[in-house]
């Protein structure tokens, strides 16, 4: 990994934007349209752009440490690794065991079948990776990768919201605009796969009057997208999330998440539903509200 220099920002499609230091760091994010992923940094303080570039491949996903080191994991043709950058220096820390369960009688001559990577989370002493269909897990302590197969493979897509909670749940939620969305619950040492169905879904009912005089009442059941997912900061085990459908009309809310209900917070359709430590904030095309009561984060010690 190595950096190169510019002297203005590349005209590209940025889909996601961090700010630490001083510092923005912006990524391209590597989707069916958009065959690689890149990860730049503007640095305020001087007036530098910068890109990450790994060694004929792309960047898949990256996360802040609180200290300002970045934890990093790189696609290649032929095997996907974990970097990390400490004060603009890049060093590699391990391959990512990412490669899937092959029958018998695979043909050794033929690259060996990878699993596609979807995030990667710090948490606890752990790096762990959420892949298409498994969970693998990095440990910095003993350096050694564990892997655990989910209970059924899970759609990437674009538009997706991830977190892990202090109990190593993973949430993950799905925003399909007009045609609704869907909210997964992943369990990181069982590889368990729930739909929370119950948890995006709105029943409502409209009353029509036929020629003839009687009521008949239709009922509709709809998922919302999920638009948003962040740690509920008094609860680390468990989620804020917000659900905003816009197409005709604007409609949705911002809730908490309990075992087997939702819990309504603020009547507001979000577009997008962020967390910055002490603080979060929900906007739309039109509205922005700020919260204050969020409290501290975490930071994954590294050694």
């Amino acid at each position: 990994m190595r950096w190169k220099i510019y002297k203005e920002l590349p005209k590209e499609m940025y889909e996601r934007a961090e700010f630490h230091d001083n510092k923005i760091w912006l990524q391209r994010l590597y989707s069916i349209y958009e065959k690689r992923g890149r990860l730049f940094l503007i640095d305020l303080d001087k007036e530098q752009v910068m890109e990450a570039v790994p060694h004929h491949g792309n960047i898949m996903d990256f996360h802040i440490q609180l200290d300002g080191t970045i934890i990093a994991m790189t696609s290649y043709e032929t095997a996907d690794e974990l970097w990390i950058c400490r004060k603009k220096d890049w060093h590699f820390l391990s391959k990512i065991d990412s490669y899937m369960e092959i029958p018998p009688d695979f043909d050794e001559s033929k690259i060996r079948p990878r699993s596609r990577l979807i995030k990667l989370f710090p948490w606890k002493s752990e790096i762990v990776i959420l892949s298409v269909n498994s969970i693998i897990r990095y440990s910095i302590n003993e350096r050694k990768w564990n892997k655990v197969k989910l209970s059924e493979d899970i759609i990437i897509q674009n538009d997706m919201h991830t977190v892990i909670t202090s109990s190593g749940i993973i949430f993950l939620g799905y925003d399909h605009g007009e045609f609704g969305g869907k909210l997964l619950k992943i369990d990181i040492e069982t590889g368990s796969v729930e739909d929370l169905e119950w948890a995006v879904k709105f029943e409502s009912s409209m009353e029509h009057i036929t020629s003839d005089g009687k009521i008949e009442i239709w009922y509709n059941t709809y998922s919302f997208p999920v638009t948003g997912i962040i740690i509920n900061p008094s609860d680390p085990d468990k989620i804020i999330y917000s659900l905003g459908l816009f197409h005709c009309y604007e409609d949705g809310g911002i809730f908490h998440l309990h075992e087997r209900e939702k819990e309504l917070i603020l009547n507001f359709p979000a577009k997008q539903l962020k967390s910055s430590g002490r603080s979060f904030y929900a906007a739309n095309y039109e509205k922005l509200f700020l919260s204050l009561k969020m409290e501290g984060t975490e930071n994954l010690n590294l050694g």
